[in-house]
């Protein structure tokens, strides 16, 4: 203090200063006005001053500097966090996306496998039905041979009996 009332006289000068005072409940602070007290002739004879206890003040101003920068790195460290989130959030969009991707491209390959199945069994069937078709067909028009040649047979033997039963008759002398 005592060295701030130099200086105000050695400068003439008015100052507004914070001084702190130590007390026996503890340092307090003032907010000072000095001004150096002139005597008639202008010389400067000591210095006048007002002060004000600001220790509350001063205290709450530390107090809430204190949750500002508290609440400054919270801030900074939920921040971080949300990047760190945001970030993760993007990789896993993106991950997504790639995958309903190869998804899309996966579903539109099983649709033509499947379409392709579908004609190759169609097709299949249609073969094997042809197979089945000209296997019995051939059977049956083999059978049908047989049996008209066996009708022929059947009735070269007819005519063959009627030939010997007419020529017995005549042989026999029977009408």
């Amino acid at each position: 203090i005592m060295a701030n009332d130099r200086r105000i006289m050695e400068s003439g000068q008015t100052e507004v200063i914070e001084e702190i005072v130590q007390t026996p409940e503890g340092y307090r602070v003032y907010l000072s006005t000095k001004t150096p007290y002139r005597n008639s002739n202008g010389g400067i004879n000591g210095i006048l001053g007002v002060a004000r206890d600001i220790t509350e003040r001063k205290q709450a101003e530390e107090e809430l500097q204190r949750h500002r920068n508290e609440l400054e790195l919270r801030v900074l460290e939920r921040t971080r966090e949300l990047k760190s989130i945001n970030e993760d959030l993007k990789t896993e969009n993106e991950e997504r996306l790639k995958v309903e991707i190869e998804l899309r491209e996966s579903e539109s390959i099983l649709r033509e496998l499947s379409s392709q199945l579908l004609n190759a069994q169609e097709k299949e069937r249609r073969l094997v039905a042809r197979e089945i078709h000209d296997s019995i067909g051939s059977s049956l028009a083999a059978a049908k041979w047989k049996v008209e040649g066996a009708v022929q047979e059947i009735d070269d033997l007819d005519a063959v009996g009627v030939l010997v039963g007419n020529q017995g008759r005549q042989v026999g002398g029977a009408p």
